[in-house]
């Protein structure tokens, strides 16, 4: 079992912004989405990639591109923000782990 640590987070000028569900209201600007891939205890996984989205509507995916987990399970994808948006993180999985994703909006 392998889950991407939730809430996915982003970070802006040195500050913090967890996702915990709801609606976020957010500055036009440069923000890191920051994604925790752990195993089912908790661990972090490494060298695992992450793909990161953005979408409108939650139906229509786009790539934003991808990251892969350093030795503490972290990856990360910086974004332009000029409007509220959806994103996701994903692991799609491989031969040891199952899929995983998280979805915010801000």
């Amino acid at each position: 079992m392998l889950r991407l640590a939730s809430p996915v987070t982003i970070l802006y000028g040195g500050t913090k912004l967890i996702t915990l569900g709801g609606t976020y209201t957010v500055q036009p600007g440069t923000y890191k989405l920051v994604a925790t891939l752990t195993d089912a205890g908790g661990s972090p996984l490494t060298s695992k990639t992450i793909y990161f989205y953005y979408s409108n509507d939650l139906v229509n995916w786009v790539l934003l591109g991808t990251s892969v987990t350093g030795t503490d399970g972290v990856a990360t994808y910086t974004v332009s923000v000029s409007s509220n948006i959806y994103y996701k993180a994903e692991f799609k999985g491989d031969d040891y782990y199952d899929a995983s994703s998280d979805t915010i909006y801000v």
